[in-house]
């Protein structure tokens, strides 16, 4: 097997679909990575890109193969010489890919960073603003409750009221039935003086 096919794990007759497979599962293996691993991840995902890019053409690939040393020793130092300026070509497309991709990250990071603090901004506004709802709906049930008391006295003394004047209609009552009682016996009497 060559580099590519040993770098994503799959012989050298494998089918596009099965090297999209491989692709997959070492991307996931990939995403397992502890972050203090990201510069390794970032190699290993563009090492299996490219892989997968040049094997996933057909001609890169005849071309990957018809250079592939396994099976052919006698090209070894032909390939060395030749993998050697490709690996340097690699390195500085790696290098200038790299350096695009942190640029972009950190440009994305910045964005985030932006973002994150609009988001900041915002919660703490509305913090502010649940903090003063709160306050007022606070000074309203205090009002509430106040009011409440007030119906409650209000009640207390319509009902003192109520008793005074329950107790001054028998009073009136009683006094009426005494007239009543007594207004004959007034009369009789007036009658028996004049």
């Amino acid at each position: 097997m060559c580099h590519h096919y040993k770098l994503l794990g799959v012989r050298r007759g494998a089918t596009p679909a099965k090297i999209e497979a491989a692709l997959r599962r070492l991307r996931s293996d990939l995403e397992g990575m502890k972050p203090d691993d990201v510069a390794d991840r970032a190699i290993h995902c563009w090492a299996l890109t490219e892989a997968y890019c040049v094997l996933s053409d057909g001609v890169r690939r005849a071309r990957h193969d018809r250079v592939c040393v396994e099976d052919r020793p006698e090209l070894l130092l032909v390939n060395q010489f030749l993998g050697m300026q490709v690996q340097q070509q690699n390195f500085k497309d790696f290098l200038k890919q790299s350096a695009l991709m942190i640029d972009r990250t950190e440009k994305h990071v910045t964005a985030l960073m932006a973002e994150i603090e609009a988001l900041h901004e915002q919660n703490l506004a509305l913090n502010k603003q649940l903090a003063a709802e709160t306050r007022k709906h606070r000074m309203q049930a205090t009002k509430a409750s106040m009011l409440s008391m007030e119906v409650k006295a209000l009640q207390q003394q319509a009902r003192a009221s109520q008793t005074q004047l329950d107790i001054k209609c028998e009073q009136n009552r009683i006094l009426t039935e005494e007239v009543a009682i007594l207004a004959p016996k007034v009369k009789k009497r007036a009658v028996t003086v004049t």
